[in-house]
């Protein structure tokens, strides 16, 4: 992808957890077909793509050799052991001023970040649908209808 590519950075492990009910308490495994369906839906559009998770997602995935596998080829960067993945994700999207995809409002970091809310672009994913709100579509692109965004992706 050229420079010339409009950029999101994906919140991974928001994606990646996306739909389950309280993953502490159940011990269930963060779902890695969200990240691609996820991934795909934004490369179809012309988007680079940089998905963000936590350096312990490893651990906690329902397929870790496929995981494993996107982190070495770099479709899935881990951020540095010990730290903050929150930060990460808001100073890559400020540096490369990119929009943010997460279900997270990153209010504890609204002073430093005052312009994540106009970057961030809340989802669902049902039936492996990715759906995006109207009012969220994006700035590039715009000939897309809410439709049109709306897409069922096989895996």
């Amino acid at each position: 992808m050229s420079d010339s590519n409009p950029k999101i950075i994906i919140d991974g492990n928001n994606v990646l957890n996306h739909g389950l009910y309280n993953v502490r308490l159940t011990q269930q495994k963060a779902i890695l077909t969200n990240l691609i369906i996820i991934i795909d839906y934004w490369k179809k559009r012309g988007y680079e793509v940089i998905s963000l998770v936590s350096a312990k997602m490893k651990y906690h995935i329902d397929n870790s050799l496929k995981f494993g596998k996107l982190v070495q080829q770099g479709v899935i960067i881990e951020v540095p052991a010990g730290t903050n993945d929150d930060l990460f994700i808001l100073e890559t999207a400020h540096i490369l001023q990119a929009l943010i995809l997460s279900n997270d409002l990153f209010r504890q970091y609204s002073e430093t970040y005052p312009e994540v809310c106009d970057k961030r672009v809340p989802f669902l994913i049902i039936k492996n649908r990715v759906i995006i709100p109207e009012s969220h579509v994006l700035p590039m692109n715009t000939n897309y209808s809410v439709n049109e965004f709306s897409e069922e992706v096989t895996v």
